[in-house]
């Protein structure tokens, strides 16, 4: 790894899955990035007027675990003896609309006002093709609905399952 690489991973806030962050042009580190989006998809959102962006990585789970629980001696619920139950997720796409919600909210607390939304590893993740076409019609929702709320100017599609969002320039930089 040479020094450009290291002077810029001492300057990123990396966001780990099922998490968000932002950052602007003016703060200590001004990059913000993630990785692994193997069947998880990426959130980046930029507004170049005011130089605030952010990312979220947002994990995905086809299958939801739930403990059963049983009562005690005094009628109080308390956890079966381990035991769980798997059950498939009717929502497992949801948590993208949550974060991009939440992603643009907290870029609005330090900033930013209007936003280019990039969307990673949607059409492409390692995941079912149905879906891939079931998380971009949750993705394609969660855009209009920003779009209504004023918040999108411009979005793009990206392939990237690593990256890193230069809030200086607005540039996606891949992460290797």
């Amino acid at each position: 790894m040479n020094a450009r690489n290291l002077d810029l991973e001492a300057r990123t806030k990396f966001v780990p899955m099922s998490m968000l962050d932002v950052t602007s042009a003016t703060d200590e580190k001004p990059y913000v990035g993630t990785t692994s989006l193997a069947s998880c998809a990426g959130i980046a959102v930029y507004d170049p007027e005011h130089k605030v962006g952010g990312v979220a990585h947002v994990f995905f789970n086809e299958k939801e675990s739930m403990a059963v629980y049983t009562r005690d001696a005094q009628g109080r619920e308390i956890p079966s003896s381990g035991r769980a139950i798997v059950v498939d997720n009717p929502r497992p796409f949801e948590p993208f609309a949550y974060l991009a919600e939440a992603l643009v909210r907290r870029a609005d607390e330090i900033g930013g006002q209007r936003y280019k939304f990039m969307a990673f590893n949607v059409q492409h993740g390692c995941r079912k093709p149905e879906q891939n076409e079931q998380l971009k019609s949750v993705v394609d929702r969660t855009i209009e609905k920003l779009r209504q709320a004023g918040k999108i100017t411009d979005v793009e599609y990206r392939h990237e399952r690593a990256f890193i969002l230069d809030t200086i320039n607005g540039n996606v930089l891949p992460y290797y």
